[in-house]
């Protein structure tokens, strides 16, 4: 049964699902699931109620696509990413695939290596940047040192740039920084 709550900010919100209550000795909490996002309800006896937006639905996975022409290094970054819940993660072989793969499943989130055949991650996250903008990019490679890869990063004002040898202990942490980038400018631009 369809729940109607007041979002002081946004107006009203309809649930078509409540997930949980939690009851406290002065006041109750539940959170409330939309359609896409998750809203946290509070009230206290004397106050009014809040809802305050927790993010993205829990239930929809974050789509993140692998962009390698190297096979093992394709494995070895979906193996990594894999082990964080609800990350879908898809492969592609080269830039001109990774285009294709984009179009179909509307990734979050693209960690492309730099240096590839028939065309570059470069390149590939420049047509990334000019027609699907909400997807943030990760540039990896062996190739670069720091330096250059910062004055790269320079060229793609939301990219991050990560060293292949460092991508077991950088990416997660630099694809939960985007995410939360990406949320930010979601939440300031509604």
């Amino acid at each position: 049964m369809p729940v109607l709550l007041e979002n002081q900010q946004a107006g009203p919100v309809k649930s078509s699902r409540i997930r949980s209550f939690l009851y406290f000795a002065r006041g109750m909490c539940l959170i409330a699931q939309t359609d896409r996002i998750a809203y946290l309800y509070c009230g206290t006896a004397g106050l009014s109620p809040r809802l305050v937006c927790l993010g993205r639905d829990v239930q929809k996975p974050l789509k993140i696509l692998v962009v390698d022409d190297q096979e093992f290094v394709r494995r070895s970054l979906h193996s990594l990413l894999a082990e964080q819940a609800h990350w879908q993660i898809y492969e592609a072989e080269n830039g001109k695939v990774a285009l294709e793969r984009i179009r179909e499943i509307e990734p979050d989130v693209v960690v492309l290596d730099i240096v590839m055949p028939e065309m570059s991650g470069i390149e590939a996250a420049y047509e990334i940047s000019q027609h699907t903008p909400q997807t943030k990019v990760i540039l990896i490679s062996s190739h670069y040192t720091p330096e250059e890869t910062a004055i790269l990063g320079r060229l793609f004002s939301d990219s991050a740039f990560i060293q292949k040898s460092e991508a077991g202990k950088e990416l997660v942490p630099a694809i939960t920084r985007l995410l939360r980038i990406k949320r930010r400018t979601r939440a300031a631009k509604a």
